[in-house]
């Protein structure tokens, strides 16, 4: 706290402390703050300081007079006038009171070096507030309006993304729809394909209806496939002419790779001729099964008899669907898998009926 004088304000009845101004009345030598009285000090200059008057000294003074000089009074009056003095400046101070306090805020108690750092900082910050709030909402209102331009930016690219996104679906949608068409017509194309392969397998069966195929006979240079062919024909009991064959000969061989000797073909001038030959050949083999056909009855030298099959002149497929026949039936434990005029059969014993295998899918729904 400020350190307090002995000195008394007049108009607010105020200690003085040492750090606050104040103003010392030439005539009656009372002091008075200098907020009180309503005066700036630091405006004052040195010789008007001295020569200041209170407001109830000047109040006093006759007008006109420039001089600063105190009304004489009688000494006898000296008493009365010290007392009327101090009672007019005490009403004087009181007005002077009353009038600052419509100026300064804090009249009945003057405010501490304190108390005007908290004023001024309050004032400050009051300020401060206003302007940074200020500073603030132009700077908030300088971001909207550019987050609303970007946010404008934004809906404009959503909108072209949504239409070209439209635009795609409806292409996708129609593209869908074509290649449902195509896949519709892809299925119908490959059922077309297929019974046209099938009718083209049975038409190119057909051309070999007349056809049978010797297999297994040892090749040689200087060998007469007309020859063997009537010679097996005389074993087998079914003796045969030549004008009886259009065609005989060796044909190549489905895998080149195989050790097997090339097939003879042989062409007879009716299918009548042709089943006559092979019935005689599936006979003569089971009446003897333990001398089937083989190399010895053709009059073949050999080291090893080898046996000799007379089979149907099949096109390709069926021969593949044969083989997968005769594997499907030894895994399953079917005794019999033959061909007939170009059909392959399965038999599981020969009291069961037969099973006429039309392609490899019919063979996967075989269980047992």
């Amino acid at each position: 706290m400020s350190e307090i004088t002995d000195k008394t304000c007049a108009a607010c009845t105020s200690d003085i402390c040492l750090t606050e101004k104040c103003l010392v009345c030439t005539l009656c030598k009372e002091s008075y703050h200098a907020l009180c009285v309503s005066i700036d000090v630091a405006n004052l200059s040195k010789s008007q300081i001295k020569s200041w008057l209170c407001p109830t000294c000047t109040s006093k003074r006759p007008k006109g007079d420039n001089s600063n000089t105190p009304i004489r009074v009688p000494a006898k009056e000296n008493v009365t006038v010290r007392k009327q003095r101090g009672n007019n400046a005490s009403t004087a101070a009181a007005s002077a009171s009353n009038s600052a306090a419509s100026a300064v805020t804090n009249c009945n108690r003057c405010m501490t070096k304190e108390d005007l750092t908290a004023a001024i900082r309050k004032e400050l910050q009051d300020s401060l507030s206003v302007q940074i709030k200020s500073s603030i909402k132009d700077c908030l209102a300088t971001q909207l309006r550019d987050i609303q331009s970007e946010m404008n930016d934004i809906k404009e690219s959503i909108k072209f993304s949504s239409d070209k996104f439209e635009e795609f679906k409806s292409e996708v949608m129609s593209f869908k729809k074509t290649m449902q068409t195509i896949q519709k017509e892809n299925e119908n194309l490959r059922c077309t394909i297929s019974t046209l392969h099938q009718r083209i397998n049975q038409l190119e069966q057909l051309s070999r209806v007349a056809n049978l195929e010797i297999q297994c006979v040892p090749e040689y240079k200087s060998e007469n496939p007309t020859n063997i062919v009537q010679q097996l024909s005389k074993v087998i009991d079914c003796e045969i002419q030549d004008n009886d064959l259009v065609f005989c000969s060796r044909i190549s061989k489905a895998n080149p790779q195989s050790s097997r000797p090339r097939s003879l073909l042989v062409k007879f001038q009716s299918p009548r001729q042709r089943d006559a030959y092979l019935t005689a050949a599936t006979k003569y083999n089971k009446e003897h099964p333990t001398d089937k056909l083989n190399t010895s009855h053709l009059g073949i030298a050999c080291e090893k008899k080898a046996n000799v099959y007379v089979v149907e002149h099949l096109t390709p497929e069926i021969k593949s669907l044969h083989a997968a026949a005769r594997q499907k039936a030894r895994e399953l434990g079917y005794k019999y898998a033959w061909v007939r005029n170009g059909r392959v059969y399965l038999r599981k014993t020969e009291s069961s009926e037969y099973l006429y295998v039309r392609d490899v899918e019919f063979l996967k729904t075989l269980n047992s």
